[in-house]
């Protein structure tokens, strides 16, 4: 699924912000979202790390219907457990107990360069995000080192074949 996109200029302040902030707050600025892959990812290796194995990837956005990487729609990845792991194209973080919180690393997602960087800052802290307890709605950020830190908002509507979490 590789494609050349051009990519338009990112503000210093989504490369480096220096708090993500409220999920309430700035809510103009929410224009991605994001839907649950309709199974669970088995995770390994190729999951964990950045190759050039991008399969899981490739059918879990197949699956939500998302057919270009120019689409402002991304899709959650769970694993056995029904943890989230990881996002297609990004790290997700999800406010959780009033802080942002980013999937454990032994939930089998990758540990990319901006996930280690929000984590060093103190702009989020790792949990346990079971895929059951996303909320129609919620903001979520997203962040990747081509796009930088942008917010998102879950939809059900959107989820990966027949629109609910899984059981």
């Amino acid at each position: 699924m590789s494609q050349i996109r051009p990519i338009p200029r990112i503000p210093l302040d989504h490369l480096f912000p220096i708090d993500l902030g409220h999920p309430e707050d700035r809510p103009d600025e929410v224009g991605w979202t994001v839907c649950l892959d309709r199974r669970p990812t088995e995770t390994g290796a190729g999951t964990m790390y950045k190759t050039w194995d991008r399969s899981f990837y490739d059918r879990a956005r197949a699956s939500a219907g998302i057919l270009t990487f120019m689409e402002l729609r991304e899709v959650l990845l769970y694993n056995e457990d029904e943890e989230i792991m990881d996002a297609s194209i990004s790290t997700p973080y999800f406010f959780r107990n009033g802080k942002w919180t980013t999937p454990r690393s032994d939930s089998g997602g990758q540990q990319g360069t901006t996930r280690r960087w929000a984590l060093e800052r103190g702009l989020c802290v790792e949990g346990n995000v079971i895929a059951t307890d996303l909320r129609e709605g919620e903001v979520i950020w997203l962040s990747n080192a081509v796009r930088g830190y942008y917010r998102a908002r879950y939809t059900v509507e959107h989820n990966a074949t027949n629109g609910t979490p899984p059981d």
